[in-house]
């Protein structure tokens, strides 16, 4: 038995034409199935794997609304006032005090807004050091974080404030931004 017979098939069956044919699509298949797959591969998005970034401690100086306070607390708020934490260390300290001044409250009467002052609390602003903790782009004070109009505590031997952050100090030889960008870190 010839390879291939005088009517040019490949052992008497198939047309040596069509087997090579045949040939070259068996061979040419993966080329295209591995193509396709490359050019529409799809758009993944890498696993995000939760990084724990280490907290950095900063100290800022910033001004707080000092909130209802009656004429008892008062009388006891100075300037050097600190805050200790459970470790021994001052992580709050009152550097300046602004004039008290009477809380408002506003009210609604028949659909408008009136503003009336409260005869027995009054607000002061102060100015505080304090020494947060800085982590993932946002500023904690005592695992709080501090933000715009946000209300942190203020604890002494001698009283216990409720304090509401209003703006960084001028002066400061931080960047801020909102939320806060720290430039500058102290040890």
């Amino acid at each position: 038995m010839k390879i291939i017979d005088e009517k040019g098939k490949l052992f008497g069956k198939i047309n040596v034409l069509d087997f090579l044919a045949i040939l070259f699509l068996i061979y040419l298949t993966p080329v295209f199935y591995f193509g396709y797959k490359i050019f529409i591969k799809k758009q993944t998005t890498p696993a995000v794997t939760a990084v724990p970034i280490e907290p950095v401690k900063i100290e800022l100086e910033l001004i707080f609304d000092f909130r209802n306070l009656d004429a008892k607390t008062l009388g006891v708020i100075s300037v050097g006032d600190k805050e200790i934490d459970e470790k021994g260390q001052v992580i709050g300290e009152i550097l300046r005090l602004e004039e008290p001044a009477f809380q408002t409250h506003k009210v609604n009467v028949g659909g408008k807004i009136r503003v009336k002052k409260d005869r027995e609390l009054k607000h002061m602003l102060a100015t505080l050091r304090v020494k947060p903790i800085y982590r993932l782009s946002r500023v904690y004070y005592k695992d709080k974080q501090i933000d715009y109009d946000s209300p942190i505590n203020f604890i002494t031997d001698k009283y216990t404030l409720e304090a509401i952050f209003i703006s960084p100090v001028k002066s400061t030889p931080l960047k801020f931004k909102f939320p806060f960008v720290v430039e500058r870190y102290i040890d």
